[in-house]
């Protein structure tokens, strides 16, 4: 985001080009399969994970990614609602820079306060300052690094794919950690591996394989269905037999 769209900071006539290419890369898609799994849900129930608790308010904020204490009736769309207040969040940057930047340290500021002390907070408070929000803010940075970078750190990559997999042996082996202190290792290791493949793309101008950047241009349709998908067809499965 801000590697894209780091010019148009402070400039108020970027706004609303801003907001319609997100609202056009995520909606159309995300509304396409989330009416198509509500209609499963009103035509056969038992296929919701959750028993069906899908209320009119539900729905309507569901489908708009609005915030709510409940996720998504479409589970994966939770971190769309996070990713649509960040592009909120985004927005006063685009009209008020001093104001935008302000709000971004405060809103790092707060995450990190929260992720410490840990203290038990109501929602929206609770939304606001997840420790899930830390990986834009850490995006931001990376994106920055990347814009400036005048040598080659390609080690990164493999420092991040480290952590990452590392990461994830101690959460298959053991209780090593707690799940909310890995979304920031997580975060962490995903940065240095974003900086570690620009750097790579950068100074070595490695050939990316056709069938990657096509996967790479699928991808979030693939994550939308990446879910609902199975776990359909694993109830299908159940109620048939097969």
């Amino acid at each position: 985001m801000y590697y894209v769209h780091a010019e148009h900071i402070g400039k108020k006539e970027n706004l609303v080009p801003f907001i319609s290419k997100r609202i056009i890369r995520i909606y159309p898609a995300y509304l396409t399969i989330s009416l198509a799994l509500l209609s499963g849900y009103l035509l056969f129930p038992s296929l919701s994970a959750d028993g069906f608790d899908i209320s009119p308010a539900r729905v309507i904020f569901s489908l708009l990614l609005i915030p709510q204490e409940l996720n998504p009736f479409m589970n994966v769309g939770w971190t769309l609602v996070y990713e649509m207040f960040f592009y909120s969040l985004f927005m006063v940057l685009i009209l008020k820079q001093k104001i935008g930047w302000a709000i971004m340290f405060a809103w790092g500021a707060g995450i990190m306060i929260v992720y410490l002390a840990k203290p038990e907070l109501a929602f929206p408070i609770n939304f606001i300052f997840n420790i899930q929000n830390i990986g834009f803010l850490l995006g931001m940075c990376t994106a920055y690094i990347c814009r400036n970078l005048n040598n080659n750190c390609n080690y990164f990559f493999y420092l991040g794919c480290f952590v990452f997999f590392g990461v994830g042996v101690g959460e298959t082996i053991g209780p090593v950690f707690i799940r909310f202190e890995n979304t920031l290792l997580y975060s962490l290791a995903a940065s240095l591996i974003i900086l570690g493949s620009y750097s790579i793309n950068k100074f070595q101008k490695i050939k990316v394989n056709s069938l990657l950047l096509l996967t790479g241009s699928a991808s979030y349709s693939i994550y939308l269905i990446h879910v609902p998908c199975p776990s359909i067809l694993h109830r299908i499965v159940q109620w048939t037999g097969i």
